[in-house]
C-alpha cells in the first residue's frame, strides 16, 4: 500500500475510534432498563478514557509523522 493510503486509513480509524467514544460518553441509559450508578459512571469514565487515550494516540502518530498533514486554506 503506498504511505499516504496508510496515512489515512489510521487517521479515519482515530476518527471512529474518538466518535464511538464520543457517543458513550454523552449516551444515557436505556429508560427501560437502567444502570445502576456505578456501571453508569464507570462507562463515563471508560469512554472518557478511551477519549483521551485515542488524544494521545494521535499526538503520538503525528509526532511519529505517521498521520496526514492537513492544510488549512486562509481566507480574508
Amino acid at each position: 500500500m503506498k504511505a499516504k493510503t496508510k496515512q489515512n486509513i489510521r487517521l479515519s480509524l482515530l476518527g471512529i475510534w474518538a466518535v464511538i467514544s464520543f457517543f458513550i460518553l454523552a449516551g444515557e441509559d436505556i429508560p427501560g432498563q437502567p444502570m445502576s450508578d456505578l456501571k453508569f459512571f464507570g462507562s463515563k469514565l471508560a469512554a472518557m478514557a478511551s477519549l483521551w487515550l485515542c488524544f494521545r494516540t494521535g499526538k503520538w502518530l503525528n509526532k511519529k509523522g505517521l498521520l496526514p498533514e492537513i492544510k488549512e486554506d486562509e481566507e480574508d
